[in-house]
């Protein structure tokens, strides 16, 4: 499982010449980290669409266009409606056909209310874990990533700042995950790393 970094996340990664293996690089519309940065050092890279802050279709399209024809890309998030699966879904049918129209793997994600059984499993390519916590951390979310992962697809976790839900996350069968505190206090990816060249501690974390 790897950490997909974002904004001062990943400059720090890429400065400090951290271990490729456990890193990755999470960028957005509005974000000013180009996947091109990740492609350099041969490291994935994904799209969240800034729903959570506001649903800017111009500015998501920009973005697809902008991207389009890049390698190593492991999802395009396609828009969603925070806490709402109804929602979601809606917006999904409508994004899906654009952002595979462009070549992008899309993610579908999971928001309150979500099953096994209502996932758009013949038209997602991935999955991004939403909703709030109450939703994030129940017993529905585990038995959809059960069945992403019997599919052989990537299933990110959103919002994962601490060693508990890192752990949590890994054991679940993420391939992958973010959270803030990595870009607003960057040397925390040290404390998290299995192993940092230059420490002799072992792994704080075994993810």
């Amino acid at each position: 499982m790897i950490n997909l970094l974002s904004g001062g996340g990943f400059a720090f990664a890429v400065t400090q010449k951290l271990p490729t293996a456990f890193f990755g690089l999470l960028t957005s519309p509005s974000a000013g980290n180009h996947p091109q940065r990740a492609i350099d050092i041969g490291v994935p890279w994904a799209c969240d669409n800034d729903c959570f802050v506001r649903y800017d279709p111009i500015a998501i399209h920009e973005m697809l266009v902008r991207y389009k024809g890049l390698k190593g890309c492991v999802f395009m998030n396609a828009p969603d409606v925070i806490q709402s699966h109804s929602g979601t879904l809606k917006r999904f049918h409508v994004w899906e056909r654009i952002i595979h129209g462009m070549g992008f793997p899309v993610s579908f994600t999971l928001h309150n209310g979500c099953t096994v059984d209502t996932v758009p499993w013949d038209k997602c390519d991935a999955l991004f874990i939403g909703g709030n916590n109450a939703f994030k951390y129940s017993a529905a979310v585990p038995k959809i990533v059960a069945e992403a992962v019997r599919r052989g697809m990537w299933v990110h976790h959103g919002r994962v700042n601490s060693r508990e839900r890192i752990i949590y996350s890994r054991n679940m069968g993420c391939a992958s995950f973010d959270g803030t505190g990595f870009s607003v206090y960057p040397p925390k990816i040290l404390a998290l790393l299995p192993y940092h060249t230059g420490h002799r501690q072992p792994s704080l974390l075994p993810f």
